[in-house]
């Protein structure tokens, strides 16, 4: 090995470049590779390894005086396959990048990822491509460097479904950030005075990559209110309440549970007096089921009497005597949470609902509560009063 890597330095101090690269191959394969594969690095001896970073800068000082990439490419044409490939063009970018030649390193690592996109080193290798543009100040080409990462690696790629989601922590945590800084960046671009809708779109479709691979990570809650809270602000409000609600009840311990949950019944009301009336009954039906699980997630909740109330008179209304019962009968257990308003609205689904029933006994109670509760001149009051 010193005798090869001493023949391989002679011919580079003499400019051979083809025969220089050729030795130092030579000695990489000897180092390097075992029985085909790449040998593990702890495995190599401390003089080893010092021998193949000698050799793998003098071969990245080779190809940087030449054509780059293209002249590695072309050595290891003449050569063959290499499986440590991945390391020769890490050393040609991070030259680069020590000569602050930032996007001359950049694209060395992401000649790599072109090479051999499936590698478990290509991402990493991107990885470095943009931490290279942000050295050099490259705000745009960052952004550049982070969509091929999401886009190539992320979820709903060939490598994550080859890898089954379960790829490298390193890689994973480089696409999250990735993911969320692309998604951050359309989503304030979108919040400024006549952005276009296509901001919008971008930002909610990385923020859905983003929950697509990583649900269970401890930024996905709120990640998740940012894309209920965009999908709002777009007007798509059946959307908006889908992930209002995942935010809601899909998370442990979520702190803006309770906010996220009236939110999704705020957008179900919006996309009900939006819906055509072909589709209006299945837009309440939902909007009432959410009021249901808002209502028994978060029982002390200051909106929890109104909501509640809403739910009865929506139960009543559609046809449900038996839930719009049920649900009036829980405003009045509330007692003096519900408003007088509120206790009026009980009152009379109970004793629509009781008189309709034929229960008249209980209707006689529920009309008398009412009329009680009503003003004289209220035309409700008379009908109350003619019903009992």
């Amino acid at each position: 090995q010193q005798a090869q890597y001493k023949f391989a330095w002679s011919l580079f101090k003499q400019n051979q470049d083809d025969a220089s690269t050729e030795a130092f191959l030579a000695l990489l394969d000897g180092l390097l590779v075992q029985g085909g594969a790449l040998r593990p690095a702890d495995q190599l001896a401390r003089a080893e390894q010092e021998l193949a970073d000698d050799a793998l800068r003098a071969l990245a000082i080779t190809f940087a005086a030449n054509e780059g990439p293209l002249t590695l490419q072309a050595a290891l044409g003449r050569h063959g396959p290499a499986a440590y490939e991945s390391r020769l063009y890490a050393a040609l970018g991070d030259l680069y990048v020590e000569k602050e030649r930032y996007q001359d390193g950049a694209e060395a690592y992401r000649a790599f990822a072109r090479r051999q996109p499936m590698d478990p080193q290509a991402p990493l290798l991107l990885v470095r491509a943009t931490d290279a543009y942000a050295k050099g100040g490259f705000a745009s080409l960052v952004l550049d460097g982070q969509r091929q990462l999401a886009e190539g690696y992320g979820p709903g790629s060939a490598y994550w479904i080859a890898h089954a989601g379960q790829v490298d922590a390193a890689v994973g945590g480089a696409i999250q950030s990735s993911l969320l800084d692309l998604a951050r960046h359309h989503h304030a671009l979108a919040q400024k005075a006549g952005a276009a809708a296509a901001e919008r779109d971008a930002a909610i479709r990385w923020y859905r990559l983003y929950l697509e691979g990583f649900d269970s990570s401890p930024a996905a809650p709120a990640t998740r209110l940012l894309l209920a809270d965009l999908l709002f602000e777009g007007q798509r409000f059946e959307e908006a309440a889908v992930e209002y609600e995942r935010t809601a009840y899909g998370y442990t311990g979520n702190p803006e549970a309770p906010r996220a949950g009236y939110a999704a019944l705020v957008a179900y009301a919006e996309a009900e007096s939006r819906a055509p009336q072909s589709r209006r009954a299945e837009v309440s039906a939902r909007a009432i089921e959410s009021a249901l699980q808002f209502a028994a997630a978060f029982p002390d909740h200051v909106e929890t009497p109104g909501v509640l109330t809403r739910t009865a008179k929506a139960l009543f209304d559609a046809g449900d005597r038996q839930r719009a019962e049920a649900v009036a009968q829980r405003v009045l257990a509330l007692g003096t949470r519900a408003d007088a308003g509120q206790q009026r609205v009980a009152w009379t689904v109970l004793a629509h609902t009781y008189f309709d029933d034929g229960r008249y006994a209980d209707a006689e109670v529920a009309y008398r509560e009412l009329a009680r509760r009503l003003p004289v001149e209220d035309p409700l009051h008379g009908e109350a009063v003619e019903r009992m």
